[in-house]
């Protein structure tokens, strides 16, 4: 959704430092995929939490299904799943503000070494 240009995508350079007007979004993602570590590992705890988190709900709404009646069964699979939802969004909220705040701490400290090591002559 992000390299779409969809939730808010903006070309300024205020709001996506590092983005040049000749550079797509798409493109700086790649490229970012390839030069940064942590920001592969950032994308894939993310997909492997969402993953086993819907893996996991599908046990609950097998006993949900086969547990009650079945106009009960509607009812708590909708409330299960909901749920389990809810729970994954604060999960990925919190992980992005995480992985953001590491992020930008870690761009601090790579200008600090550029900025100890002086002007390149």
């Amino acid at each position: 959704m992000a390299t779409g240009g969809s939730f808010s995508y903006s070309t300024s350079k205020s709001e996506l430092p590092g983005l040049t007007e000749d550079e797509p979004i798409s493109e700086r993602w790649d490229r970012y995929w390839v030069s940064y570590p942590s920001f592969r590992h950032g994308f894939i705890v993310m997909t492997a939490v969402w993953g086993v988190g819907l893996i996991a709900e599908v046990p609950i709404r097998v006993i949900i299904v086969f547990g009650t009646p079945e106009n009960r069964a509607v009812y708590l699979s909708n409330i299960a799943t909901y749920s389990w939802l809810i729970i994954l969004v604060i999960f990925s909220i919190i992980y992005v503000r995480r992985f953001r705040k590491r992020g930008e701490k870690k761009a601090v400290e790579a200008a600090v070494v550029i900025q100890a090591s002086g002007p390149l002559d």
